[in-house]
């Protein structure tokens, strides 16, 4: 039986592929991790569940929001400039550039995925038994 992340990458992909992603390559965070150089600069679409959402405020190129996608394959951080709409277990489609380094204020970041687009698929996962109301 498939893990709950694989099972929703697997779907999300099912949708996404179809559509004709014909400048971006569908990719998954272990493509990322185990090929950086070979996908440095690419267009990539990524799917999976966010983790670690922060909001940073350098003083020079303005503000921008960055997390982790996970998707049962490995963990890709990813930014996106100004602030998404996303919150810690989202299932989200990013649709950005891949580089291998790339300047963030005035820090370095390597294997990180530039975001140009962040949808939102999903909410987080609510636990079984968890209550939806009050009763």
């Amino acid at each position: 039986m498939l893990g709950r992340a694989k099972r929703d990458v697997l779907l999300v992909l099912g949708l996404v592929l179809p559509l004709g992603c014909t400048r971006a390559r569908v990719v998954t965070a272990r493509d990322l991790i185990e090929t950086p150089s070979e996908l440095d600069g690419a267009k990539v679409v990524l799917v999976g569940r966010v983790q670690d959402v922060r909001m940073q405020m350098p003083q020079k190129d303005g503000p921008y929001t960055a997390f982790v996608v996970a998707d049962g394959t490995g963990r890709v951080p990813v930014f996106a400039r100004g602030t998404a709409p996303i919150g810690p277990g989202d299932l989200v489609e990013v649709r950005g550039k891949f580089h291998s380094l790339t300047r963030l204020g005035d820090e370095l970041a390597s294997d990180i995925v530039e975001a140009n687009f962040v949808r939102p698929l999903g909410g987080a996962a609510e636990a079984p038994g968890t209550p939806v109301a009050p009763p």
